[in-house]
């Protein structure tokens, strides 16, 4: 069972994707609110999997990743956001994102985008 930490500001979308989550097998261990949050229980959770939001209250989600990778934080991250512009995604994947899925998203879609980084 894959562990997983969410990092989302949003209420309703941390409970689909923990909805989803579960039911694909994965065991959320943690979730967070603030990327400031989200980077300290990343490096205490050593989570496999991380699921970054690009708008949080207190940084955007392109540096939570930087700062994750910066830990060496042994694990693959999917940003998860509203933004689709093209400029946004490719900085995402190139700050070290493993793949990038678009607000909002299907279950299968979700699915799917874990199955890329596995």
């Amino acid at each position: 069972m894959k562990r997983i930490l969410i990092i989302e500001d949003c209420k309703f979308t941390t409970g689909t994707l923990k909805e989803i989550l579960k039911k694909e097998g994965y065991n959320v261990v943690g979730q967070a609110t603030t990327g400031a949050e989200g980077i300290e229980m990343a490096i205490e959770l050593e989570p496999e999997v991380i699921t970054v939001d690009n708008m949080l209250p207190d940084m955007i989600g392109i540096d939570v990743i930087k700062e994750i990778i910066k830990e060496q934080i042994d694990c693959k991250i999917l940003m998860i956001s509203s933004l689709s512009d093209d400029m946004i995604i490719k900085e995402a994947l190139k700050s070290g994102a493993s793949k990038y899925l678009i607000k909002p998203f299907t279950a299968s879609q979700l699915k799917e985008s874990l199955e890329d980084i596995h």
